[in-house]
């Protein structure tokens, strides 16, 4: 079954909540899809102000789903994950772009497109005991590939080699927290209600505040992730193809 993704409305707040805990939260094209309406239909709302991007159950997300459809060919599965990549970075792009605050609550295991999803995001609350996993476990998945370099771009050249390199899932809450990469560590369990507790006292704010910073901000940074994600993609794109 595709994984859903669940919306919820907290005051001012939009919760969206990856929904399939069987995958650890995989995201396919339909709920990146779902989440790029829900982010479109939130900007037309005055009432919302703020979005919480959560996962539903024991983890945020461990990437993207990249299950071929029986009797695909092998052209059509590398497609399929050029598209997931696309639809990867219209979602990325839609949370950056929210004129509100955008927080990740983060528990668990996050991993390649999630990672993606995290970067993202404006601030993010991650439990202390949360697991970043490194390489993907899926190589011709490209929206992994993509997310995964975007998040080694961030972190100091030793300990992006050193995560890469052994392709296992570590819980980097407290070092990405000293960096400046996690707004708050929480303790386990706890990370959708400090998030959410962060909307609210953001969503008081005067509206030119919470808008005109961000997009001042974001004026001033270096390349979108959307484009980033692109770029990866487009580069592994071609290698997927030669080997379908």
């Amino acid at each position: 079954m595709p994984a859903e993704l669940r919306t919820e409305r907290r005051g001012a707040t939009l919760v969206l909540s990856f929904a399939d805990p069987a995958t650890r939260n995989r995201l396919g094209e339909q709920s990146l899809v779902a989440g790029i309406e829900a982010i479109t239909v939130a900007e037309s709302d005055p009432a919302l102000r703020c979005v919480v991007l959560r996962g539903d159950g024991a983890d945020f997300c461990a990437g993207s789903d990249t299950r071929a459809t029986p009797g695909a060919s092998a052209a059509d599965a590398a497609a399929a994950h050029w598209n997931l990549a696309s639809r990867l970075g219209q979602f990325a792009e839609a949370l950056r772009t929210f004129p509100g605050p955008v927080i990740g609550a983060v528990e668990g295991l996050v991993g390649g497109a999630g990672l993606a999803l995290v970067l993202a995001c404006d601030l993010v609350v991650a439990a202390e005991d949360a697991r970043f996993a490194g390489a993907s476990a899926a190589p011709e998945a490209v929206a992994d590939a993509a997310a995964q370099a975007v998040f080694a771009d961030v972190l100091p050249r030793g300990v992006a080699l050193d995560w890469l390199w052994r392709g296992d899932a570590r819980s980097l809450a407290r070092k990405l927290h000293a960096i400046g990469l996690l707004h708050q560590v929480c303790s386990p369990g706890n990370a959708v209600v400090e998030a959410c507790a962060l909307a609210e006292r953001a969503a008081v704010l005067p509206g030119t505040l919470r808008v005109d910073a961000k997009a001042q901000l974001d004026h001033a940074s270096r390349p979108t992730l959307a484009q980033q994600i692109a770029l990866a993609r487009d580069r592994l794109s071609p290698a997927l193809l030669r080997s379908a």
